[in-house]
């Protein structure tokens, strides 16, 4: 009887020490930026919902999270607002166009954070779209430059600049972008733990 007690008792420790590390491992902050904690439950949240598990794929999401707090947070600086009804709208969006997603992110999430992960969304195409026109506008000739040298060099392609642009216009936005961002992480404070 002390025996079964005994095994018992370190049963019930081994299935709370088990409870407690899981428990501790989600809530585990994975980074911050700018004082914004990410957890690592933030991460395997978007992982479970796009249904992808490897290592390589967390680092990633890690990353794009990590990017995607630089870009919200320094929406104001390019005068990003938001209102309730482009909220609705693509929340409707969503309903129609992608149901499992959003019915598997609402699961997820919970409605009212899977509906704020949506603004999010929101804001964070608003500031790609004012940063890609200013960009383009203000630095034009230097950026077609500089993409070009720097994917040319990866593809090793012979075309002029204007059919090189306008063949890979989405990457050329995406280079754009993604240089600003580099840029604004600078004055960030970014800390990953491992």
């Amino acid at each position: 009887m002390k025996r079964r007690i005994f095994l018992l008792t370190i049963l019930v420790f081994g299935i709370l020490s088990v409870l407690i590390l899981h428990r501790y491992n989600q809530n585990r902050i994975v980074a911050t930026v700018n004082g914004q904690q990410i957890t690592n439950n933030d991460v395997t949240k978007i992982c479970k919902q796009l249904d992808e598990y490897e290592d390589d794929y967390y680092s990633k999401v890690l990353n794009d999270i990590i990017d995607e707090y630089v870009v919200v947070l320094n929406a104001d600086k390019v005068n990003v607002k938001v209102t309730e009804n482009e909220i609705n709208s693509c929340i409707q969006e969503y309903k129609d166009s992608f149901p499992d997603i959003y019915e598997k992110g609402k699961k997820l999430y919970g409605e009212k954070e899977f509906y704020k992960g949506i603004e999010l969304q929101i804001i964070y195409n608003k500031v790609y779209e004012i940063v890609v026109s200013e960009q383009i506008e203000n630095n034009r000739e230097r950026l077609v430059e500089q993409f070009c040298f720097t994917y040319n060099n990866d593809h090793d392609m012979e075309i002029s600049r204007e059919e090189f642009i306008s063949e890979y216009e989405t990457e050329f936005e995406e280079y754009i972008f993604n240089l600003w961002v580099d840029e604004v992480k600078k004055d960030m404070n970014i800390i990953i733990y491992k």
